[in-house]
């Protein structure tokens, strides 16, 4: 963790939270996806959604890679784990690259803050147009309308000997919208108790929804069970 933590910017806490994440072992897959779709270590990769930039982090060792976030915070985390890459705040819908890539990647779910279905299909095609013909993205779905448990609680803890956080979240579903709103309980010694909250909305789109955007986009896609969440989705999408 930076020393200088501003705990009130949750993307200073993000990393711990998601402590239990095999990063480098998702990423030496990223790896082996892209290899077997036809790109070389060394060519160029794009991450959208790239949070904290801890994929990129374990990439850049096979990879030129850049990325791009809409939340400052995050690309100001990552900036620090990556100081020599290209880390920038765009949309995943009107997103534009200076030059196109030969792989991008856009992970967890990433895609799902982009909603309804129009703006979906806009950002697939901002994701298409990042390419160089021949390109790959990886493209990781989030949960579709079946996949969520309504009536769930969701915690998180974090606990260190100097930092203890506890993470809560009681999501709010309407129609195919699930609204995740987190309050962050995080202490450390000899300060007050702080509490954080962030707001997140991510749409559960249907498979054929997700479908129906990468291939109007463009994309030659392929659904295969190599995600990284529990639900094990992954489109392996090429550009032509």
């Amino acid at each position: 963790m930076h020393p200088g933590a501003r705990f009130s910017d949750p993307a200073e806490l993000y990393d711990l939270i998601y402590g239990f994440k095999d990063y480098a072992g998702d990423a030496e897959r990223v790896r082996t996806l892209l290899n077997g779709a036809g790109i070389a270590d060394g060519s160029t990769l794009l991450e959208g959604a790239c949070g904290t930039g801890t994929y990129l982090a374990y990439l850049q060792q096979h990879f030129t890679v850049s990325g791009f976030d809409l939340d400052p915070g995050m690309v100001a985390v990552a900036r620090r784990r990556l100081p020599n890459a290209d880390l920038f705040v765009a949309n995943l819908q009107t997103v534009t690259v200076k030059e196109p890539v030969d792989a991008a990647i856009v992970l967890f779910g990433g895609l799902a803050y982009v909603h309804p279905e129009p703006n979906l299909a806009q950002a697939c095609q901002a994701l298409f147009d990042s390419l160089r013909p021949g390109g790959v993205a990886l493209v990781e779905p989030w949960l579709t309308p079946g996949d969520h448990q309504d009536h769930s609680v969701q915690m998180a803890v974090v606990d260190l000997a100097y930092l203890k956080v506890a993470r809560q979240c009681v999501p709010v579903r309407t129609g195919d919208l699930l609204t995740l709103e987190f309050h962050y309980l995080v202490a450390r010694p000899g300060l007050p108790v702080e509490h954080i909250t962030e707001h997140n909305a991510l749409y559960l789109y249907e498979q054929a929804a997700w479908e129906r955007c990468l291939t109007a986009a463009g994309f030659q896609i392929e659904l295969t069970d190599q995600g990284f969440m529990p639900e094990k989705r992954l489109f392996i999408c090429r550009r032509p």
